[in-house]
């Protein structure tokens, strides 16, 4: 008797659940086109740096503190459930989500040149390069990294892990982020974006839910998503610096595809180090 009633309210709980979250999802799209909206009539349509900037503060300044209120004052979720973790270890595991993404997408990218698959071509300084790429990697964690992170693999994935299991809660809030990135593209570029940006925002998403999950930090995550929006940026977005590739479908597959299915293995396997790591240390000291 008392299972057969527990079983429907769990039910409903977890449906409902998955309906308030899809709904801010759509309410982060309206957010996110709001905010770029307002920028093309002040700055107007072309993406200039000026505008680029503005974007990011104004996406800042609103997804962050909505996002933590949410979690804070509605659901009551504290900030160590969000994964941010202490500031002490923020640093360290942002850079092991970068180096997650940048591993494999290295390794891809040398095999696709030394096959004579890929040429790439630098039109600009190593000095306009790199001020190229430390403008980036300030407006990507601004605008998308830091953001998006906290709504999807913070607040969203850590209420749905309270319904789901670990593993169906990674899917559930990649089916979202699918939702909220592709609606955000056919909104500003039509629907013949539909497919391949449903795919990209779900795989994508899937990815950096396992990196939340085997880490418990929303750092890593972000720091991945810095390390592959500044990489596709700086050589397929032209506007800082240029660096032409023959083909930006093999540098996205050398590069993206390949990281995106590798990091989540290089991610266990540098955990994995630094536990023997740690273990070999303590048994030392003893």
């Amino acid at each position: 008797m008392d299972s057969t009633s527990h079983a429907p309210l769990t039910l409903r709980r977890t449906a409902l659940m998955l309906l308030r979250m899809l709904a801010i999802s759509l309410g982060a799209v309206a957010l996110w086109v709001g905010i770029i909206t307002a920028t093309d009539l002040l700055l107007g349509a072309e993406m200039s740096l000026a505008k680029h900037v503005a974007n990011a503060i104004g996406i800042f300044a609103t997804a962050v503190p909505l996002t933590l209120i949410l979690a804070r004052h509605v659901d009551g979720v504290p900030r160590a459930a969000l994964g941010l973790g202490s500031v002490h270890s923020a640093f360290r595991t942002l850079l092991l989500g970068a180096v997650a993404w940048l591993l494999p997408a290295a390794a891809g990218l040398g095999v696709a040149v030394s096959s004579g698959w890929l040429e790439i071509r630098a039109g600009s300084s190593v000095w306009e390069v790199a001020g190229a790429t430390l403008l980036l990697i300030a407006l990507v964690f601004t605008f998308e990294a830091f953001p998006e992170e906290l709504l999807f693999r913070g607040y969203i994935q850590g209420r749905l892990r309270m319904a789901l299991s670990p593993w169906w809660s990674v899917v559930a809030q990649a089916l979202l982020f699918a939702v909220w990135g592709t609606s955000f593209w056919v909104v500003g570029a039509g629907w013949s974006v539909l497919v391949e940006r449903a795919a990209l925002f779900f795989v994508m998403g899937l990815t950096l839910g396992a990196i939340r999950l085997m880490t418990r930090s929303l750092w890593a995550t972000i720091g991945f998503h810095v390390a592959f929006q500044v990489c596709m940026q700086l050589v397929l977005g032209g506007r800082y610096a240029v660096v032409e590739v023959s083909s930006e479908w093999v540098f996205t597959l050398a590069t993206a595809l390949v990281a995106f299915c590798a990091s989540p293995a290089i991610i266990a396997l540098i955990r994995l180090a630094q536990r023997n790591r740690s273990g070999s240390q303590q048994t030392g000291a003893k």
